[in-house]
């Protein structure tokens, strides 16, 4: 089926058996198959749902779930026979936010798909989509290390730059008593005990080598002084539930850059549904249905078939008292 708005060469196949599994999933404007694929894609080098967790949405733009403190407040609730109970006003709306979208038309060249499924029986479709959510991922990590290593994000006491003895790669440094200072600061202002904390890989590599890290760890059941720590041994080190490693990067071979580069971000996240009104570092606003493959169209210019794959999310910080960020992290 031929439409005018279409460029010249570009035929849309979203109502042929071929491209679509049934008629009103092309009228849906999704391939489901392929959408499942890229749903499914994940690369352990993303760390970003650990500080900005899913949230869906109906709309592009809405406002950032923020708590205030009703909740916490000390009240005489205590009523006598008949008498007026007591009314609280609650409400979470914050500043507002639009929706980012970004698409990306995964090109497949006839040529190449018609030998890998003969030759090797290799789904090129699935590939190229898991390709372009990887590119796509990608970008929205990189925004979530932007956002959570700016200090501008931060409330003023919230952020500190290491230096000289007191950076984490130095032998003298104490790591553990660095983070519990900074969970108090935390606790002080959201009654809440940090619970994630996200490094990246230079970090990482120093506090595994740290003594204070070592000697700590060699009084634990788990005690493994021949091998290497463990994230998970760093998680208790710290004591928190998650402990998470931003090893992305992006640029060009020999001058990549590390997403998370020389930073350890302390927070409370909350990783499940923000429904009750708990003070989390950050979300993922992401519009329902999303991300999703749309059907796939014939480019008959460049013998190619085209995989139209979109995303419609958002990453806010939606408590920046809720997080503590520290910079300059190791030498």
């Amino acid at each position: 089926m031929r439409f005018e708005s279409l460029p010249r060469g570009v035929i849309d196949l979203s109502e042929t058996a071929d491209f679509a599994s049934s008629t009103a999933d092309a009228r849906a404007g999704e391939n489901p198959i392929l959408t499942a694929v890229m749903r499914g894609y994940s690369n352990s080098m993303h760390v970003r749902k650990y500080l900005f967790p899913a949230v869906p949405v109906q709309a592009r733009g809405g406002k950032i779930i923020q708590f205030g403190v009703e909740a916490l407040q000390k009240r005489d609730l205590v009523r006598a026979g008949g008498a007026e109970m007591q009314f609280l006003q609650f409400g979470y709306e914050g500043s507002a936010f639009a929706l980012d979208q970004r698409a990306l038309g995964v090109l497949m060249p006839r040529e190449i798909q018609e030998e890998a499924m003969t030759a090797a029986q290799i789904d090129m479709a699935s590939a190229g989509v898991r390709m372009a959510r990887e590119v796509v991922e990608l970008q929205l990590e990189i925004q979530a290390a932007d956002l959570a290593t700016d200090s501008s994000n931060y409330s003023g006491s919230h952020t500190v730059a290491l230096s000289s003895s007191n950076q984490w790669s130095h032998k003298d440094s104490k790591p553990a008593k660095a983070v519990e200072e900074a969970k108090q600061k935390i606790k002080d202002a959201t009654l809440r005990i940090p619970n994630t904390m996200v490094v990246g890989g230079k970090v990482y590599r120093a506090l595994r080598n740290n003594p204070d890290v070592i000697e700590r760890l060699k009084h634990t059941p788990r005690a493994r002084q021949a091998s290497p720590v463990t994230k998970q041994e760093l998680a208790e080190y710290f004591d928190v539930e998650h402990f998470v490693v931003g090893e992305a990067g992006y640029g060009a071979a020999g001058a990549f850059v590390e997403c998370w580069g020389n930073n350890a971000v302390l927070a409370f996240t909350e990783l499940g549904s923000p429904a009750m009104p708990m003070p989390s570092f950050g979300y993922c606003y992401t519009l329902e249905g999303y991300p999703r493959v749309e059907p796939a169209f014939r480019l008959d210019t460049r013998r190619s078939m085209v995989f139209p794959a979109v995303s419609e999310e958002r990453q806010v910080i939606a408590g920046k008292d809720a997080g503590y960020l520290f910079r300059t992290v190791a030498a």
